[in-house]
């Protein structure tokens, strides 16, 4: 696929959650490798992915890798934040800019390469994303993630803290249980005892990594795996609120042991064990998880009820 040779980089800024980080971030790497250009990522906290840089990657990578917000706004000429949405062309500054936001960017990836093209001389294409974007023409895209997932450079106090809380547990399987919100798509419990099941006739391990969004969650699963066959364990300092910086950690040491199990059941809805299972390299083995249809228009129903109960009293004003 044909792309200028003024194209000098791309540059990421990965949004949202880690795990649509995680996508966007696999996403940008292969796309630049197949360009033959190298990536730059300005990665900035925010609510859904609160941790700086430095708390999660290598020092070494973030030096190689990483640019500021400053570095970008003057590329840009403007703050990131204030660009057109979808994909644009900035002849001036001699820059392409794609930022999916409700339209996602994979349904531009097939103009991208035109745009480029037929840009003045473009020097940069800068993406805004969080999630999965390629080329329709890329190639064993699920295989790269997972290749791109196993070289992380995440910090060595992170791989510390996962080496400790798996020692003595490995080979083991995984299960992350997601509650908190996609609360319609939540699997319900019967369908949890099913894929672990599911999971102990495709794998011989028994010994079971839980992760969970509460720690109420994971206590109930912890309780209930070893009448299901398994030997339960999980990291002992686990922050539960994903909005604190040290929840942000956490969540890094749960995804590095997801990624790092032989088999997973997860949450179906949830990228961030989703994007753990293309990670592990086991994805036959695992096992996604979901309520049924049934079951999702019966909660959507009972929101809708509630709702249309305490209106009254949400919105009474004296």
């Amino acid at each position: 696929m044909l792309v200028p040779e003024a194209l000098e980089r791309i540059v990421l800024v990965p949004r949202n959650g880690l795990g649509n980080r995680l996508q966007a971030w696999a996403s940008a790497t292969i796309l630049a490798a197949q360009w033959d250009v190298p990536l730059k990522v300005m990665w900035e906290p925010e609510t859904p992915a609160p941790a700086a840089p430095t708390e999660l990657f290598s020092a070494e990578a973030i030096s190689r890798s990483f640019v500021s917000r400053e570095w970008l706004d003057d590329l840009l000429g403007i703050a990131h934040e204030g660009l057109p949405r979808y994909l644009q062309v900035d002849s001036s500054r001699r820059v392409v800019t794609l930022a999916g936001h409700d339209r996602g960017e994979q349904v531009f990836m097939a103009a991208l390469p035109g745009a480029l093209t037929n840009a003045s001389e473009p020097h940069s294409l800068v993406i805004i994303a969080g999630g999965l974007f390629h080329i329709p023409s890329a190639e064993d895209f699920n295989r790269q993630r997972s290749l791109f997932y196993g070289a992380l450079p995440w910090t060595k106090h992170l791989l510390e803290r996962a080496r400790l809380a798996s020692s003595g547990h490995a080979p083991y399987c995984a299960l992350h249980i997601r509650q908190t919100d996609r609360s319609l798509e939540a699997p319900p419990a019967s369908v949890i005892r099913q894929a672990l099941a599911t999971m102990a006739e495709r794998v011989a391990e028994r010994s079971l990594f839980i992760t969970a969004d509460t720690a109420a969650g994971r206590s109930t699963w912890a309780d209930e795996a070893p009448r299901l066959g398994y030997s339960p364990w999980s990291v002992a300092d686990t922050e539960f609120d994903r909005t604190a910086t040290s929840g942000a950690v956490s969540a890094a040491v749960d995804w590095i042991l997801l990624a790092g199990a032989t088999a997973l059941a997860y949450p179906a809805a949830s990228t961030f064990s989703a994007e753990a299972a293309v990670a592990s390299g086991h994805g036959e083995l695992c096992v996604p998880m979901s309520a049924s249809r049934r079951r999702q228009q019966a909660r959507a129903w009972g929101m809708h009820a509630r709702h249309a109960v305490t209106y009254p009293s949400r919105h009474w004003r004296r």
